[in-house]
């Protein structure tokens, strides 16, 4: 009965978003702070990098750059999430992202694909 308590009270605060008086525990929708949180996204988009060439219309993320650069150096996929501060699955989604962007069937291509391009040099610029 707990979680039915506890995503009322999500859904109550999704509700009451806009409502002045009303009291947020569980998130950070209030309206003191939806500005910060819209502005929060919107430099999260601006820090895109968009790549050029062959893979115009592809970009990356600022984590899918780091988790790219950290595998394509020869590390593993849960060292890679150890470094970043990251779930090992939070990097395997990364890097599903990474290959259903560059059309990779598996880890090894993709990383073939990125030696083959240069791509880290042209990241590791872009920071």
């Amino acid at each position: 009965m707990k979680s039915h308590h506890y995503w009322q009270g999500i859904l109550n605060e999704v509700l009451n978003k806009d409502d002045l008086n009303y009291s947020f525990h569980y998130t950070n929708l209030g309206p003191e702070n939806r500005d910060d949180l819209d502005n929060n996204l919107r430099d999260l988009k601006r820090d895109r990098i968009y790549l050029t060439g062959e893979f115009s219309g592809i970009y990356l993320t600022p984590r899918e750059c780091d988790c790219l650069c950290a595998l394509a150096s020869g590390r593993t996929v849960k060292t890679v999430a150890r470094e970043l501060k990251l779930s090992h699955r939070t990097v395997e989604f990364y890097l599903k992202n990474l290959k259903a962007k560059f059309g990779c069937a598996n880890k090894g291509e993709l990383l073939a694909l990125v030696a083959e391009a240069d791509l880290i040099a042209f990241l590791t610029a872009a920071d």
